[in-house]
């Protein structure tokens, strides 16, 4: 439970970092606000590499912290999704820092939209199973 308390407030500390909450919806997904349609204009690739390396970091040490813990019993079937889809993510992660490298804006929602898709809702479902007291959308 603690290993997924301090991923969420990695996640969390990812959009303070960069100075603003939701940071990755306007930035890498055209989003402003979230949850809108996308709009490729609003995408910013510095802006959006700035929170990819940040968010890297945090799933890399994720799924080293991972490697070196059991998983109780009782969450068996959280431990299975984040081993199935943290590798996914990571890659997708670098694929979203290279398209930000790109310049291109469509490259970096292309990218955007594919991490996410590895990432909600089977991982964020998992993540709040697990840790219940830090939500994230």
């Amino acid at each position: 439970m603690a290993l997924v308390h301090d991923f969420w407030i990695g996640e969390l500390a990812a959009d303070v970092a960069t100075g603003r909450s939701n940071l990755a919806a306007k930035v890498c997904l055209g989003m402003d606000p979230p949850g809108t349609p996308a709009d490729v204009q609003l995408v910013d690739p510095a802006m959006c590499k700035v929170r990819a390396v940040a968010i890297l970091a945090n799933h890399e040490k994720f799924s080293s912290d991972l490697d070196s813990t059991p998983s109780p019993p009782k969450f068996a079937a959280d431990d299975r999704v984040f081993r199935a889809q943290l590798p996914i993510t990571i890659a997708d992660l670098k694929a979203l820092i290279a398209a930000a490298d790109s310049g291109s804006k469509s490259a970096v929602l292309t990218a955007a939209n594919t991490y996410n898709d590895a990432m909600y809702p089977s991982v964020t479902d998992a993540l709040n199973d697990v840790d219940p007291s830090v939500r994230h959308p």
